[in-house]
């Protein structure tokens, strides 16, 4: 907490309120918190109230006390670089049409308590980096959507006016910031990243990411599926899957459960093709349908398929982000 306090305080853009929330905390940092307050005006510690606890009410309790333009998010953990504030603030005044602008993250690891110090992550997370970290432009964020959370939500800084168009943030079986970048873009709002890294975001045990279900990959598929089915050429042509593996099967169930007709299956594995899977017959590649027949959503998690779905769906007619989507 103290070295994400400090990363604000040392930023080159000088004229902003900090707003620590301390929702119910027992870790003994209000007290550091509350000596940083005295050393410098611009802090201000607000609490949630006993019973509207969470981090939802938290995130409420700051947008609604806040006096700015811009509220610029970020974590406990997390440390942001001098030039963050300054370099955000000038693009979403020079670019009157983005209303979320985020940016380039490094995510580190904090060591468990017994391990030896370490900065290497996982996998997983270091690809997560990676993808991130190649989304800037506002028609490729909006096009990648539903592969993961477009940006990181430590990085963002958001128009206030904005914000509470949307409805704010929300209580929801998932992700409370990803519900939000999705709500954002189904309303037709802009959101880039910038491309200089400005957030060092780090994973600890304790992240929340790691103990709340509402962070699983499975939660995450349910949300990308509930506005997946709210879109309207969904709900009128249905979807065709490409991918018959775990990530296709499981997004078409929650699409059927939404009420979504799912047509068919486009697999590749030959022992698969001729199956049904959920009454959808499984095709070969051939068995695309033109565009208009119905949404395509490439469902592949293996590295280097979701480039072949992007090609087979370019070659048949349609265009990421318009009726082709990619999911993972």
């Amino acid at each position: 907490m103290g070295a994400a306090i400090d990363s604000c305080r040392g930023q080159s853009f000088t004229d902003w309120e900090l707003l620590v929330v301390d929702d119910g905390s027992s870790d003994g940092s209000r007290p550091m918190i509350e000596d940083r307050g005295r050393a410098d005006a611009r802090i201000r510690v607000l609490e949630t109230a006993p019973g509207r606890r969470g981090v939802v009410a938290a995130h409420h309790a700051g947008v609604e006390a806040a006096h700015g333009t811009y509220i610029a998010r970020m974590d406990a953990d997390d440390v942001s670089y001098a030039d963050r504030f300054e370099s955000q603030l000038q693009f979403l005044q020079q670019h009157p049409e983005i209303s979320v602008c985020g940016a380039g993250v490094r995510i580190r690891r904090r060591a468990a308590r017994g391990e030896e110090a370490a900065d290497d992550v996982t996998d997983g997370y270091r690809e997560y980096e990676r993808w991130l970290n190649s989304l800037h432009d506002p028609r490729k964020i909006a096009a990648e959507r539903f592969i993961e959370s477009p940006v990181a939500h430590a990085t963002a800084m958001l128009r206030r006016k904005d914000l509470l168009r949307v409805g704010g943030y929300r209580d929801v079986a998932w992700a409370e910031d990803y519900d939000l970048w999705l709500r954002y873009l189904e309303g037709g709002y802009r959101m880039a990243n910038l491309e200089a890294v400005l957030v060092e975001w780090w994973d600890s045990p304790d992240r929340m990411t790691r103990n709340d279900a509402r962070y699983s990959q499975g939660k995450f598929l349910e949300a990308k599926a509930h506005y997946l089915a709210r879109r309207e050429d969904v709900r009128a042509q249905g979807v065709c899957v490409c991918g018959a593996g775990p990530i296709g099967k499981k997004m078409a169930a929650l699409l059927r459960g939404d009420g979504i007709e799912v047509k068919a299956f486009i697999e590749v594995h030959p022992r698969r093709i001729g199956e049904r899977i959920g009454g959808a017959p499984v095709r070969d590649r051939g068995g695309i349908p033109v565009p208009g027949e119905a949404v395509l959503l490439g469902a592949v998690g293996l590295k280097g398929a979701r480039d072949q779905i992007r090609a087979l769906a370019k070659e048949s007619g349609y265009r990421e982000g318009e009726d082709f989507f990619c999911v993972a």
